[in-house]
């Protein structure tokens, strides 16, 4: 059986109208606060937050501490000479060498064309050897007429034939004359062979010292020369060295080897003092390091280092450089407490690089101390 629920409400004109009076009053009351409000609890205080401070802590360490100096120098070949042609616009002929040969002075390099000036040499000494041999069948035939002429001259004389004239005089007149056109000629000729042969030389770049090539252009073919433009140098590598220019020389032990980088590559070298190397061209004071096995592609000037120990202290303590602070003359180190409270605490230190100094007293392995 279904059954339905009626909302109560206020019946005739008598209840109506008490129900809106009662609704009125509630209205009024609400408005001039007469009904309690619900209750606000009030807003907890603000705590400001205890102040706190962070640190960056480093730890106390063990192991080898090496101090390092660098020590630069310059590359100077000592003996070295510069090749280039005193003539422009001429082909090349030959090129007799390559990058790091080893050469004699007299040895001849490379040179320019050579076809047309000794072709003209050739020309030259052929005529030269032509004039001598004309001189020689000259004094030959020169021989014999004063043979035969001596002969009629002893027999002219045996004979006291009246009025006769010396022949021999005659001889020595007649053939000097062509001997002496001849010697002439010669003297020309060979002249003229020596500027031909000047030509030539200019025209080839000789060595004049042993030593090794450590510079050579690059001809491409057809190219002609350049007038004074340097293509090939030579240079005397047991000589070649690296001259010290650094002020901390009193680290290095003259006659010890060392290594030395240059262009990225290690070579092994020995300090010397100009004095002990003995050469001339050298400063007396002055310290070069001596390369052990050359190498001909290094050029003048080219820097090179040399790293040397200058104190080291194995199995030690040591804290970062930066944390470690002077405090009225005093080493220190900051350090947490046990409360956790920042602590100066007194070290002595030893040696020390850009990085990190040794403690000899005062921490301990694996104590943090604060950076700054």
């Amino acid at each position: 059986m279904n059954q339905t629920r009626r909302k109560r409400g206020c019946r005739g004109p008598l209840r109506r109208m008490l129900c809106l009076a009662i609704t009125l009053m509630l209205f009024l009351m609400t408005g001039c606060g007469l009904i309690p409000k619900e209750e606000e609890l009030p807003a907890a205080p603000m705590l400001e937050e205890a102040d706190t401070e962070e640190y960056i802590l480093t730890p106390v360490v063990r192991g080898d501490l090496i101090v390092t100096q660098t020590i630069r120098a310059s590359y100077i070949p000592s003996a070295s000479e510069k090749l280039a042609f005193t003539i422009g616009g001429e082909y090349i002929g030959h090129v007799y060498v390559s990058l790091g040969d080893e050469v004699k002075a007299g040895d001849v390099l490379m040179e320019l064309d050579l076809t047309q000036i000794e072709s003209q040499i050739e020309a030259q000494q052929t005529q030269i050897d032509s004039l001598y041999l004309q001189l020689s069948q000259l004094y030959e035939q020169e021989a014999l007429a004063l043979e035969e002429a001596r002969i009629l001259d002893r027999q002219a004389a045996d004979n006291k034939t009246p009025g006769w004239t010396s022949r021999e005089s005659g001889v020595y007149a007649t053939y000097g004359q062509q001997i002496q056109a001849i010697n002439n000629t010669i003297t020309i000729a060979e002249a003229r062979l020596s500027e031909l042969k000047e030509e030539k030389s200019k025209r080839q770049l000789i060595a004049t010292i042993d030593g090794t090539v450590t510079d050579l252009y690059n001809f491409e073919e057809g190219e002609r020369s350049t007038k004074d433009r340097t293509v090939v140098q030579v240079s005397n590598m047991d000589e070649a060295l690296f001259e010290v220019y650094s002020t901390n020389t009193n680290l290095l032990v003259m006659g010890e080897t060392y290594t030395l980088i240059c262009n990225q590559t290690e070579y092994e070298v020995v300090a010397h003092t100009g004095a002990e190397l003995g050469i001339e061209s050298l400063k007396p004071e002055a310290i070069y390091f001596q390369m052990v096995t050359p190498d001909p592609s290094i050029t003048q000037n080219t820097p090179g280092t040399v790293t040397v120990v200058e104190a080291q202290s194995l199995d030690t303590l040591f804290v970062q450089l930066d944390a470690v602070q002077t405090v009225q003359g005093q080493p220190v180190v900051y350090i947490l407490n046990e409360d956790g409270y920042r602590t100066a605490q007194p070290v002595k230190i030893g040696i020390q690089n850009n990085k990190v100094i040794e403690i000899l007293d005062g921490l301990s392995e694996g104590d943090y101390v604060i950076m700054p």
